[in-house]
């Protein structure tokens, strides 16, 4: 696993971006950026569910493991769904 540094922790954490939907372009999704990370949640017409897409382009390299793979642990309410080291 991947050893995070406390400020590496509060950094990411402070200097999160959210961008909503582009008034101008309602094909455009909403996002949040933290570390690195941009993950789009948002409703899929096609799929009619709630979908989380994460892109690792831009991911800070605190974050990537020995193997160049990002640990992840989704939480749904306090049950964790998936988990990934």
């Amino acid at each position: 696993m991947t050893a995070i540094s406390r400020d590496f922790a509060t950094e990411a954490n402070l200097n999160a971006w959210f961008w909503p939907v582009d008034s101008e372009d309602p094909t455009t999704l909403p996002s949040i950026q933290v570390g690195g990370v941009q993950v789009f949640v948002y409703v899929d017409l096609c799929s009619a569910s709630l979908r989380v897409s994460v892109h690792l382009d831009e991911t800070a390299p605190e974050l990537l493991t020995e193997k160049e793979t990002v640990p992840v642990q989704i939480n749904v309410g306090d049950n964790d769904v998936f988990v990934a080291h």
